[in-house]
Order: C-alpha cells, then structure tokens, then sequence
C-alpha cells in the first residue's frame, strides 16, 4: 500500500502508515475476514474433502466377493453397513479438519459484528459476538456434517454402479458446480421459484439470509438420489454375487 498517496490525509507517509495500520489490521484479523477468505476458496472445490474418504469403500468393496460368504450372514447389510461406516467417517474426518484449523486461527481474530449469518438465527443475540469459536464449531458439525455425509453416501452409493472410483467423484464433482453455479441463474431466467432447493444456501451457510431450518433443506433431494443408488445398487450388486455362486441364493 502506497501510504503516500495524494488522497491520504497527511503527506507524511510515515504518519499515515502509524495511523491506517492498526486501522487495517483490526479489521483483516476478524472472524469475519477469516471465515469469508478461507471459505470463498473451500467452496470450489468443498465435495472431493467429503467425496475422497470414500475411495476406501471401492478397495474395500471388492473384497467381499472373497469374503462375505464365510464372514457374513447378510451379504446386503454388510454392504449398507459398510456404507454408512465410510459416511460417517469422510464426515467426521474432513469436518474435524476444518474445525481444528479455524479452532487454531481463531486464536488470532476477533469478532466485529453481532452475526456473520442468520444460520444459527434461533441462537440468543450476540451469540457469535461472544462465543464465535462455538458459533463455528456448531456449524460445522451441523450443516456441514450433514452435507458432508450426504455427498459421502451418495458417492458410495454411486461406486456401486461404476467400476472406476474416479469417475464417481468427477461426476458428484461436476453435478456439485452445475447445480451451485446455475442453479440460482436458472431458477431467476425461468421464474422456477426454486430457491430453497438450491445447493448454494447449504453451502454459504457461513454468510447466507437463509434460516437454520431452509439451509437443509437442498439437502433433501441429494438425499434421495443417494437412497436410490444405495437401495438399488446393493441389489444389484447381491445379484451379481449370487450369479457367480458367491452369496446363498
């Protein structure tokens, strides 16, 4: 920064670098700033943190031709269960990372505002301002472990399908940019109305006019999809184990 400049108060570059500088550095070092920067980033690339845990289920997957006969009495729900266990531990994992960084940084920040977002709006005002490390913590293993699940589900539940791990992680990777990065532009061109459903409020929830409540709501039909592949993926997969005499009939 020019702190000479013609259109600072003083001539003095000195005086103005004394002045504006404790000015710029109270309002860099915020929780704000901290989470708007880092985030803003995160976003572009949030579902491989979520999606990448999961290729264990894909090395794991194949070993049950070998063997789910002798170490299991349901070849269907050791499929779910496993499903579910790699879930939950993409979540937990890449949720954890996120909150020991900003649990780390936030050590240097302070809040300026009373709220960052209305996520969190049933919280007692001034909550952020005076617990923002818990403020984060909550949001985190909330909506975003939600979201984080539901991205890990489905990919598992899309692997079933798929012979090549990758190719279901670029898929989730790119479905996730077409329906973040037009879905609002699609809904404004067509007058669709279909704003609560669209995967941007789950994702901003860190700085989004949306309620508690509607940031989960996009959630709901990601849901879905992944029930669908898991349910019919399982069947298919058991049925092609039966065929090749690896699982009773």
């Amino acid at each position: 920064m020019d702190y000479g400049a013609y259109d600072l108060p003083s001539v003095s570059p000195a005086e103005n670098r004394a002045t504006m500088l404790p000015v710029l550095l109270q309002q860099i070092m915020s929780w704000e700033v901290l989470i708007n920067s880092s985030m803003a980033y995160v976003i572009r690339i949030m579902p491989l943190f979520f999606i990448f845990p999961t290729l264990n289920f894909a090395i794991e997957k194949k070993s049950y031709f070998s063997f789910c006969q002798d170490q299991f009495k349901s070849f269907s729900k050791c499929v779910l269960y496993s499903i579910l266990q790699h879930s939950l531990i993409a979540a937990f994992v890449s949720i954890s990372t996120f909150i020991i960084f900003h649990a780390i940084v936030g050590l240097f920040v302070t809040p300026t505002l009373d709220y960052i977002t209305y996520f969190g709006s049933f919280l007692p005002d001034s909550f952020y301002a005076n617990h923002p490390l818990l403020f984060i913590i909550f949001m985190f293993s909330t909506i975003y472990f939600a979201f984080a699940f539901v991205c890990a589900f489905t990919s598992c539940g899309l692997m079933l399908w798929i012979k090549n791990p990758y190719y279901g992680i670029a898929n989730i990777t790119a479905i996730y940019h077409l329906s973040f990065y037009t879905g609002s532009f699609l809904d404004a061109l067509l007058n669709l109305n279909f704003d609560l459903f669209w995967l941007g409020n789950t994702v901003v929830a860190f700085n989004t006019f949306s309620t508690t409540s509607q940031v989960f709501i996009p959630l709901i039909p990601i849901s879905l999809i992944g029930i669908v592949l898991v349910y019919f993926g399982i069947k298919k997969y058991a049925k092609e184990a039966r065929r090749l005499n690896i699982i009773e009939s």
